[in-house]
Formats: structure tokens, C-alpha cells, sequence
């Protein structure tokens, strides 16, 4: 042992209490405090991790809102466009036939092709 070295046992009784307390406080007082702050830490990524997902959650629903509204809109579609070919065949049929030679179906030939544009 060389000089200005003090050995644990040359120590009195007090201090060597003192010592061993603040030994076992330098080791468990930080691994307590990184353990709650590791906790604090885990409830903080919890609460945005389920916040995230209600938002994520609230986009799918519009998401799935919109989609729905658009196939609303196309069977609507489709239903104009069935009528329409129904209305074309129809016309057709007649200029085969040669049915269209009264004025009143004329008129309303035009008036069906200045209704599309």
C-alpha cells in the first residue's frame, strides 16, 4: 500500500458505515432512477402509440366513408349509362327501320342529343 492510501478497515465504525451507505446509494439511487425514468419513457410511447392508431383509425373510417359514397355514385353512373345506351339502341332501331321520319320523333332526337351535351 503506498502513501495517502487508506485501507476500509483502518476506518472507524462510523465511517465505515458512512461509506458502505453511500455506496449502496450511489448504485441503487441511479438504477432506481433509470428504471422509473425507463418507465416514464414506456407509458409516453404508449399514450402516442394509441394515439396514433385513433387518428390512423378516424382516416380509415373517411377513407372507408368515401368509398363507399363513390360506389354509390358509380352504380348511379351506371344506371344513366344503361338508360342512355337503352335510349341510343331505341334510336337506332328505328333509323333501321325507318321510323324516324315522323317530325315528333325527330324533335325529340334533338332534344335527347341537346340534353348529352
Amino acid at each position: 500500500m503506498s502513501d495517502g492510501e487508506v485501507k476500509f478497515s483502518s476506518l472507524s465504525g462510523f465511517m465505515q458505515g458512512i461509506l458502505i451507505l453511500l455506496s449502496i446509494l450511489g448504485v441503487i439511487v441511479p438504477a432506481v432512477l433509470g428504471f422509473v425514468n425507463f418507465d416514464k419513457r414506456l407509458d409516453i410511447a404508449e399514450n402516442t402509440t394509441a394515439t396514433h392508431i385513433e387518428k390512423d383509425e378516424k382516416r380509415w373510417e373517411r377513407i372507408d366513408d368515401d368509398v363507399s359514397r363513390l360506389d354509390n355514385t358509380v352504380h348511379q353512373l351506371e344506371l344513366t349509362d344503361k338508360e342512355l345506351l337503352i335510349h341510343y339502341n331505341e334510336i337506332i332501331r328505328r333509323l333501321d327501320k325507318g321510323d324516324l321520319m315522323d317530325q315528333r320523333i325527330l324533335d325529340k332526337l334533338e332534344t335527347f342529343e341537346g340534353t348529352n351535351q
